[in-house]
């Protein structure tokens, strides 16, 4: 499933000058990585695209709760867990995480 690309929102760019979060949440526009996407196709939400505050909510989880449990289910399946690995360089540059809101690094 192509996802199309924000255009609501301010894109934050790394180093290299490309976009960081190419997508926005479809509840509460807030921006989205690659790896929240994997996360919400992890919880079989596949007709939105959506952020980890939004995800938490409908799985009714708490953050301390909801990201290890999610984290652990990812890292159980090769078929989330390789494309979770494959961007992991990636979000090692991600914008959030010098300000301590990124929700995607791992554990």
């Amino acid at each position: 499933m192509t996802l199309p690309p924000v255009t609501s929102i301010i894109i934050v760019r790394n180093s290299e000058g490309t976009p960081f979060f190419e997508y926005a949440c479809d509840r509460c526009n807030a921006p989205v990585c690659e790896r929240q996407t994997l996360i919400g196709l992890a919880l079989g939400v596949e007709e939105e695209t959506l952020c980890i505050a939004c995800l938490e909510v409908q799985e009714g989880l708490a953050q301390d709760v909801f990201l290890p449990k999610t984290k652990r289910y990812i890292q159980s399946r090769d078929c989330f867990k390789k494309p979770w690995n494959a961007v992991a360089e990636q979000a090692k540059n991600c914008p959030l995480l010098p300000l301590g809101q990124c929700p995607c690094q791992d554990l």
